[in-house]
């Protein structure tokens, strides 16, 4: 008979008293996932953490790049306003206005002012077809403006493209009294009061020789600014995918807290104030402006203006948080970033510490009035707050996929331990082991390749190919992350000048350090020929590489026919086997036989002002990769070219306009020595004598 006391439960339960396949089952899933789940969660914490900044910074930096397309906007359009105020024909209409009605009575009437204009044009015919030829010219030569005034000194309307508010006082709107008082004037987006469309009124004083004779008004439609909003973001998110391009959003804020212009338009946003505006006084300013247009009376689809009742806007309490942020910022002049909680109903609000919606995150940064500072604080005056906004689960899905992988990759672990407990504890350890420093190694940003793991990718069970993943991803990822730092160092490069020939040279080099090439050619579209110029050439020669000017090319031919026509890239790895599109037989690059081609068009605001072209002599000589550098750099490219463009147009008006003065400042100074022989002593006293010779020899 047996005398071993039987185990009860209890004991059976004691970890010393358990089976050792169990202990080592137990043992080996401890080993094995602990370490791996706290390297996983620190890496999903730190990478989300890391891209949240990161995203932040973008978010900023987008904005702000958007608000200065915005202020580029706005002084280009003031540019035109102040060359119309300059036109002869518009000093001489108001000039003769003023001079035949200085005691035109402030309060007469929209018929008083009428039959004045009216009396004066009768007995100068050609003053209203001087100033409608200038209110044409500039409204064909500006689509952004709709609208164009001019106001004599008494603030009265005497001229504009909608005849019928001609005659009528328009001295108490802020921008005619800014231009009147000798200063430019920008304002936020406003509603039309008749047309209920958005814009934006500038304005500018008139001057005849330092004096101020009256003032010019011009309505930038609102739809432009929507476009810079748009195509901001169609250009600077190419990369992602549609379902992020819909996520995220570019809008504009004014300094009431209200959204003013959407990317895409959105109702529920468009006109809404953030937050609730509860101070009465802001609400009347913003009612006594018609910043929002009017509304018919009810039940009435349309009706007078005059009948119209100022729009108020519709708060969106829910984002009380975000405007509060927002508004701050802008009476500061900052830049920055912010999360907030948008909930699914945007009429509810929030209470603190929850969030029944979704956390976005928003860049944002001011757009300044170009031209105007605070009257009180003389410091810099904004008039909108670009916000882009992006949810944050967006940006965080590589996190929550890598998650995802840490917890596959725990479960394959767990199975094979269970699996080979006994047989591969030790051989199971140390690769773990070897990768788990690896990660860490990988997660401190310090050096890694393959080799360092080469034992453990070497397996072939489900360890090594771990190791084999992992290892591919940490090389893909850092070449992917060299790649992205090589484009950025290309476009800071290229974006340092405004000389195009510089620029062309930069990118040809910058083009060559990243894409082996034999021949590079960059095209601009030449529109007075409609032609392709080949502005350069650079070859590969032994010597290095040697750059020319090419010729001229027809662009509707040809591989380079199909990237201007089509727009898009086109990559043909070799030219021989390729037939989708038949290459031009024309084109030659002397000794090289043409292989390979990428070609890459060259888009500015959906336009293609040309082509970046490389040509290899043997086949494969591209790639895909070498596909997506050469389009990313040539985004910035076309903006760098672009703007080299413009300012060489300027730089030659601006020649030409010097020449002209140049040569009128001569003629003034050959005229003015030769008044000076003319009536010197010296010459008066010839004059003389010659008059009494020729009279002397008349009498003879």
């Amino acid at each position: 008979m047996s005398s071993e006391k039987p185990m009860n439960v209890w004991d059976r339960l004691r970890f010393t008293n358990w089976r050792i396949p169990t202990k080592l089952a137990i043992v080996m899933l401890a080993i094995s996932l602990i370490p791996l789940l706290i390297t996983a969660t620190i890496s999903s914490n730190t990478s989300a953490r890391a891209i949240n900044q990161q995203t932040r910074i973008s978010l900023s930096r987008l904005a702000f790049s958007t608000a200065e397309r915005i202020e580029q906007f706005l002084v280009d359009n003031h540019n035109f306003i102040r060359m119309a105020a300059s036109e002869p024909e518009v000093i001489q209409f108001l000039t003769t206005l003023q001079e035949e009605g200085p005691d035109l009575p402030s309060d007469s009437t929209k018929d008083q002012v009428l039959a004045f204009l009216n009396a004066v044009k009768e007995r100068h015919p050609e003053l209203q077809a001087g100033i409608d030829s200038v209110v044409a010219n500039l409204l064909t030569s500006d689509p952004a403006i709709d609208l164009v005034g001019f106001y004599n000194l008494q603030g009265f309307v005497v001229s504009h493209n909608n005849a019928s508010i001609v005659g009528q006082s328009y001295l108490f709107r802020d921008y005619v009294q800014s231009a009147l008082n000798n200063e430019q004037f920008t304002s936020g987006i406003q509603i039309g009061w008749t047309t209920d469309t958005p814009g934006i009124n500038a304005s500018a004083p008139v001057h005849a020789e330092d004096e101020i004779i009256g003032a010019i008004a011009t309505r930038i439609q609102g739809r432009f600014i929507t476009n810079i909003l748009s195509g901001t973001l169609e250009i600077e998110s190419e990369d992602i995918s549609a379902e992020e391009r819909q996520a995220m959003a570019i809008y504009l804020v004014n300094e009431y807290g209200i959204v003013v212009s959407h990317s895409d338009n959105d109702t529920s946003w468009l006109y809404h104030s953030l937050g609730t505006i509860t101070d009465e006084a802001v609400l009347e300013q913003i009612a006594s402006v018609r910043l929002l247009g009017g509304t018919c009376p009810e039940g009435m689809q349309t009706c007078d203006p005059s009948e119209k009742q100022p729009r108020t806007p519709i708060p969106i309490p829910a984002a009380q948080p975000l405007a509060d942020e927002l508004l701050t910022a802008m009476s500061l002049g900052k830049s920055g970033s912010f999360r907030y909680c948008q909930p699914d109903q945007l009429d509810t609000e929030i209470e603190e510490g929850q969030c029944p919606g979704t956390w976005h995150v928003v860049g944002y940064a001011p757009v300044q009035d170009p031209f105007r500072t605070d009257p009180i604080s003389h410091m810099p005056r904004y008039l909108f707050m670009v916000v882009v906004d992006m949810p944050e689960s967006v940006f965080l899905r590589p996190v929550d996929r890598l998650r995802q992988q840490g917890l596959l990759i725990g479960a394959t672990m767990a199975g094979l331990a269970l699996v080979a407990s006994l047989l591969l504890s030790t051989t199971l350890a140390r690769p773990i082991a070897r990768l788990a420093q690896a990660a860490s190694r990988v997660e401190r940003d310090e050096p890694f390749e393959p080799s360092d793991i080469a034992e453990v990718t070497a397996q072939g069970d489900e360890v090594g190919n771990l190791a084999r993943v992992f290892s591919n991803m940490v090389v893909a990822l850092r070449a992917r992350m060299a790649e992205l730092r090589t484009i950025y160092e290309v476009g800071r490069k290229i974006s340092e000048s405004v000389d195009l020939e510089r620029i062309l040279n930069e990118i040809a080099d910058a083009i060559g350090e990243v894409i082996p090439y034999d021949v590079a050619e960059i095209c601009l579209y030449d529109k007075r020929q409609g032609k392709m110029d080949c502005k350069l050439s650079a070859r590969r020669t032994s010597g290095g590489i040697k750059k020319t000017a090419g010729p001229l090319y027809d662009p509707n031919g040809g591989y380079l026919g199909y990237v201007y026509n089509k727009g898009e890239s086109l990559l043909v790895p070799d030219t021989l086997a390729f037939t989708e599109v038949e290459r031009n037989p024309e084109r030659e690059w002397e000794d090289v036989e043409p292989r390979s081609y990428l070609g890459v068009p060259l888009k500015e605001k959906g336009e293609i002002i040309g082509a970046i072209e490389l040509i290899g002599a043997y086949p494969n000589s591209f790639n895909e990769g070498n596909r997506r550098v050469l389009e990313s750099i040539a985004i910035q490219a076309a903006i760098a070219v672009q703007n080299a463009r413009e300012v060489e147009a300027r730089e030659s008006m601006l020649k030409r306009q010097i020449e002209q003065l140049r040569i009128e400042i001569d003629d003034m100074k050959r005229a003015r020595q030769v008044a000076e022989i003319v009536e010197s002593d010296y010459f008066q006293s010839l004059r003389q004598k010659a008059k009494l010779i020729r009279g002397s020899e008349a009498d003879r």
